[in-house]
């Protein structure tokens, strides 16, 4: 296989793509978090491609590169979610895992290193978990607050929207520190899923035989959680309403990965070019406050509509 010709030069350049994406994402917000989610395609490539001694130094290398970079922290989320994560999802893939078999190796792998992240901070810190989620939602509001009490003192704000918009950070910073759980999941679950569909439609349009994903469904029962969770959060308060709400952020963005391979679906169905996948894949991304619960619930519905059935091509269509 071609591919797997000059295996050195490949994990190098895997591995320097792989840092370089998760590295520039901080500088380029909000278009940034694109290139940080997509970081893990590269060492999944090395996953799909192996063979298997390529991979601990690709994953060690592009870890340090982001330390010296961002700071041994971020070289830990990095090392996890986005490095091992990557490369199983990519090993998954060339043993034709199942596709949530191989989307939660890259959960687990995230829960992993958020657990690490998490109990090590609050160790050295000296606080609990919560307290130091706390603190870190704390420092991502800061410039928020610092920016409105320097409008506050040049009078350019309306006292009662001073008080509401600190009313609404503060609301903020109580729900980041308790959805940190269902965040991580759910992002997880997003990047396993959005790197696995770029992953096999590189390959495929290089000839190569993956598994075909784009017919895969959320189990019936998984709709259910679904349920639960929107209920609890709905219904309920407290650790009740966080509670639902830490299984609502996982079961939406479960969806939101059916949603998006109906699309790939559709436009495969429609022998859509590279270009055109691109833009809408763009487009998604930018727009992704309205395209993530709009495809969320075309995944959702899909358990009873069955969408790609109808956009099968039709036998008269065939001839």
């Amino acid at each position: 296989m071609k591919l797997k010709d000059n295996t050195l030069p490949a994990a190098a350049a895997c591995t320097a793509v792989s840092a370089g994406l998760f590295c520039i994402g901080p500088f380029l917000s909000p278009v940034g978090i694109l290139f940080a989610i997509m970081s893990p395609l590269p060492l999944a490539y090395l996953g799909w491609r192996g063979p298997p001694k390529a991979m601990p130094p690709a994953l060690m290398a592009s870890s340090i590169v982001v330390s010296l970079v961002l700071g041994p922290m971020a070289a830990v989320e990095h090392f996890f979610m986005f490095g091992l994560g990557g490369t199983l999802l990519g090993v998954g893939i060339r043993h034709n895992w199942r596709p949530h078999v191989a989307i939660g190796a890259v959960v687990v792998s995230s829960l992993m290193g958020f657990a690490i992240l998490i109990g090590v901070g609050a160790f050295m810190a000296g606080v609990g978990p919560v307290e130091l989620l706390s603190q870190l939602a704390a420092g991502w509001t800061a410039p928020l607050r610092a920016a409105l009490e320097a409008e506050r003192e040049m009078s350019n704000i309306a006292p009662d929207l001073i008080i509401s918009s600190t009313a609404a950070l503060d609301a903020v910073e109580y729900w980041m520190s308790r959805l940190a759980p269902g965040i991580t999941t759910g992002l997880a679950i997003m990047v396993g899923g959005l790197n696995a569909q770029a992953l096999r439609r590189f390959l495929t349009d290089r000839g190569e035989a993956v598994p075909a994903w784009t017919g895969w469904k959320a189990p019936e029962y998984w709709v259910w959680v679904l349920i639960v969770a929107g209920s609890l959060t709905a219904l309920g308060s407290g650790w009740i309403s966080a509670l639902g709400l830490n299984l609502l952020i996982p079961a939406a963005a479960v969806y939101f990965i059916q949603g998006m391979l109906i699309l790939q679906f559709l436009m495969e169905a429609k022998a859509a070019s590279r270009l055109i996948r691109m833009i809408v894949f763009v487009m998604i991304f930018l727009n992704i406050q309205i395209t993530l619960p709009a495809l969320a619930l075309i995944g959702a519905f899909d358990q009873w509509v069955d969408f790609r059935a109808k956009m099968a091509p039709k036998p008269e269509d065939e001839n």
